[in-house]
């Protein structure tokens, strides 16, 4: 048997030292105006099944319009994950930040005037 021996610092040096564990980064949350950061909307759909993907999307998007306020798919995305979760007002807020940027958005102005029918059917319905 062959045992390894082991390295010692000799006087005046220190023992090796591992690399530090790399920790995950978890961006703030954006601050959306229409509620508080950190926190997401309630689901108003009725399909709880998909609430944590969308949440996520949510927060990944946010993330991405923190880094990049110009991020036009990253507003219609994360308004298309609200619209999904049934909060059309946020929704609506996120299709006209993008169309601020690009108002001749076609797909964007789309989405958005869809959002706006159905907030004002939903709302017809009390």
């Amino acid at each position: 048997d062959a045992k390894q021996a082991e390295v010692q610092p000799t006087a005046g040096e220190s023992a090796p030292q591992a690399p530090p564990v790399p920790q995950p980064s978890h961006p703030a949350p954006h601050s959306h105006p229409a509620h508080p950061p950190g926190t997401i909307p309630p689901n108003t759909s009725g399909t709880p099944a998909g609430d944590a993907h969308l949440v996520a999307s949510i927060e990944r998007f946010s993330a991405l319009l923190q880094a990049d306020r110009l991020n036009i798919t990253a507003y219609m995305l994360r308004a298309d994950a609200y619209f999904k979760m049934g909060n059309l007002d946020l929704a609506i807020a996120d299709y006209k930040s993008g169309l601020r940027y690009d108002p001749d958005n076609s797909e964007l102005q789309r989405r958005w005037k869809q959002a706006v029918r159905f907030k004002e059917l939903r709302d017809r319905k009390g």
